[in-house]
C-alpha cells in the first residue's frame, strides 16, 4: 500500500512538471514550379528558407516566467539536401536560440534573424518567398557577409532583447554580437561588435517602424518602413540606405510600395521596387503581381509575375506557381 501511494506521488509529481512545460514540432513544405527574373530556364524549387523543420518549447518558471528555445533546420524538398542545394550550408542554418520571456519582455541568445532585417521585411507583402518580392530595402548589404553563399545574410550569433508593447503602442528591440564570432570557421575579428535594433509604433490600422544595423565590418542599414490597413486593402511601403565601409561614393538607396487586399479565399497582391546601387548609382526595378488561393488554414496555392529591369541590359520576366503548406 505505501509503495502504491508513493509512485502515485511520483506520478502527480511529474504530471505536474510536463503539465507546465510543452514541446512543438512545426515546419513548413512549398514547392512549385520557378522562372526567375535571372534568365535561368524553369525549375522545380522553392526560395530559400521557406521549407523548414523546427521544434520549439517553452517551460513555464513561475511568477509570470517562461523559458524558451528554438531549433529550425531548413532544407530543400526538391532534392531532399540543405536548404540551397548543393551549398553545402550547415544543418541547423535557420536557428538555434534559447531565452526568457516575462512582463519584462523577451531576451533571447543564439544564431537567428536580427531584429533590423526581421522588420525591414514588412514593407513586402510577398514577405520575399516569391518571385514577385519586392524586399529590396536591404540591398546591398549583408548582416554577416563571412558566410559563404550568403548563408549569412541575414542571421547570426547574437544576444537579443524584445520589449513589450509599451504605452501609446510603442515598443523597440536591440540586438548585440560581439567582434569575436564562432559563426563561420575560421574565426575572425570584426572591425566592430553587430548592433541592430528598431523602434516601433502600431495603434489601430498603423504600423510605423525605423530600424538600424551595423554589421562586423562596419556596413550599415537604416531603413523606415509603415502600413496601413484600410479594410479593404492594406498599404506598405519601406525606404532605406546601405553603407558599406569598403564601397565609396554615395550610399545605396532602396525603396519599395505595394498592397494586399483579400477577396475571401484570395489574396491578391502588388508591388513596385526600386534599388540604387551604392558608388555607382545603378538602378534596378522590378514590378510583382501575385495571388495566393486558401484551401485551408495551413495550405494556399500561389502564383506570381514579375518584371525586372536591370541596372545594364534588357527587361526581364519572371513567374512561379505552386503549393505552401505548414504543420
Amino acid at each position: 500500500m505505501k509503495k502504491s501511494l508513493v509512485a502515485l506521488a511520483a506520478l502527480a509529481v511529474v504530471s505536474a512538471a510536463s503539465a507546465q512545460s510543452s514541446v512543438t514540432i512545426f515546419g513548413r513544405v512549398v514547392l512549385g514550379l520557378v522562372k526567375d527574373t535571372n534568365g535561368q530556364s524553369a525549375r522545380l524549387d522553392s526560395a530559400n528558407a521557406l521549407n523548414q523543420l523546427g521544434f520549439r518549447g517553452v517551460e513555464d518558471l513561475g511568477g509570470g516566467t517562461s523559458a524558451l528555445f528554438e531549433l529550425r533546420h531548413r532544407f530543400s524538398p526538391e532534392s531532399g539536401s540543405m536548404d540551397g542545394t548543393g551549398n553545402a550550408r550547415p544543418f541547423w542554418q535557420s536557428t538555434t536560440k534559447v531565452g526568457l520571456r516575462g512582463s519584462f519582455g523577451t531576451v533571447e541568445i543564439g544564431r537567428f534573424l536580427t531584429p533590423a532585417r526581421v522588420a525591414s521585411g514588412l514593407s513586402d507583402p510577398f514577405l520575399a518567398e516569391t518571385v514577385a518580392n519586392v524586399d529590396f530595402l536591404s540591398t546591398g548589404y549583408s548582416t554577416d557577409p563571412r558566410a559563404a553563399d550568403g548563408a549569412g545574410l541575414a542571421r547570426t550569433d547574437q544576444i537579443a532583447y524584445t520589449s513589450p508593447v509599451m504605452g501609446g503602442g510603442f515598443s523597440f528591440a536591440l540586438s548585440v554580437g560581439p567582434k569575436t564570432s564562432a559563426a563561420v570557421v575560421p574565426r575572425t575579428v570584426g572591425a566592430k561588435n553587430l548592433v541592430s535594433g528598431w523602434v516601433q509604433y502600431a495603434s489601430g490600422p498603423l504600423l510605423l517602424n525605423t530600424g538600424y544595423e551595423q554589421n562586423r565590418f562596419n556596413d550599415k542599414n537604416t531603413f523606415i518602413v509603415g502600413t496601413y490597413n484600410f479594410g479593404p486593402a492594406k498599404l506598405l511601403a519601406g525606404y532605406s540606405q546601405t553603407d558599406n565601409a569598403a564601397v565609396a561614393g554615395p550610399k545605396g538607396k532602396n525603396a519599395n510600395l505595394a498592397m494586399s487586399a483579400p477577396f475571401g479565399a484570395i489574396t491578391v497582391k502588388a508591388g513596385v521596387g526600386r534599388s540604387e546601387a551604392e558608388g555607382t548609382g545603378l538602378k534596378t526595378t522590378k514590378v510583382g503581381l501575385g495571388a495566393e488561393y486558401a484551401l485551408s488554414k495551413r495550405t494556399y496555392f500561389y502564383t506570381d509575375v514579375a518584371r525586372t529591369k536591370p541596372a545594364v541590359g534588357a527587361r526581364v520576366t519572371g513567374i512561379d506557381f505552386g503549393i505552401s503548406h505548414n504543420f
